[in-house]
């Protein structure tokens, strides 16, 4: 790959470690803005620029999960339930990637009853604090990581004749996608207070799972 194609992939890392930082500061959310605002574009630049056919349905993926980061700069209900709608069509748009490499007797996988244990066992507890601020909120919460969880099973449940550092990518991604989620979930709902290391832990692992998912997604 040309230095002028590898450019949107190195400004991607930058822009994520920046937002990372900031995550963790109110010093200065104008800044925090541009930088959030900026991650998914950067990353469809670099999807484009690394292959002559970039995946749609990855760039439908990256686009929703755009709409999904703006809405999430701002607090409140209205702004939560516009996030959690917009990346759930992002992991739609994933999920619809995973189907096209699905390996067999994906629902008897090992992978898929650890997710779908784990999801059991914190999800309720997000969706019932949830709940108790309002309703809307309880029920978004449950549905979202139903699917996210749904989601990150089929990634880890790929085709085993795909190569396994493509495998082991996509499934690295969904997990983080899922840790980013799940401690989104905990910061806003089971914490008293929001923690600053909580929401750069948001963002570190959510600016690592779309990389990661580009990277893998490319390989296919």
């Amino acid at each position: 790959m040309s230095l002028a194609r590898k450019i949107p992939a190195v400004a991607y890392a930058a822009l994520s470690i920046a937002d990372t930082v900031l995550a963790g500061t109110k010093k200065d959310s104008t800044l925090r803005a541009v930088t959030k605002a900026a991650l998914m574009p950067t990353l469809a630049a670099a999807t484009v620029a690394s292959t002559s056919q970039p995946d749609k349905a990855l760039l439908a993926a990256q686009a929703f999960s755009w709409g999904g980061d703006v809405a999430l700069l701002k607090d409140g209900e209205p702004a939560f339930l516009a996030g959690a709608g917009s990346f759930g069509l992002a992991h739609a748009a994933y999920s619809s990637i995973w189907r096209r490499h699905q390996g067999k007797g994906f629902l008897k996988r090992p992978s898929t009853g650890l997710i779908a244990a784990s999801t059991l066992a914190a999800a309720p507890m997000m969706a019932i604090a949830a709940g108790k601020k309002h309703p809307a909120l309880g029920v978004a919460v449950g549905v979202y990581s139903a699917a996210l969880s749904l989601v990150a099973a089929q990634a880890c449940a790929l085709d085993e004749n795909i190569d396994s550092t493509t495998r082991g990518l996509i499934a690295a991604g969904a997990l983080s996608f899922l840790a980013s989620d799940t401690i989104l979930g905990a910061n806003m709902f089971l914490f008293k207070t929001k923690s600053p290391v909580a929401e750069q832990a948001v963002m570190a692992t959510y600016t690592a799972a779309q990389g990661l998912l580009a990277m893998g997604v490319r390989r296919l």
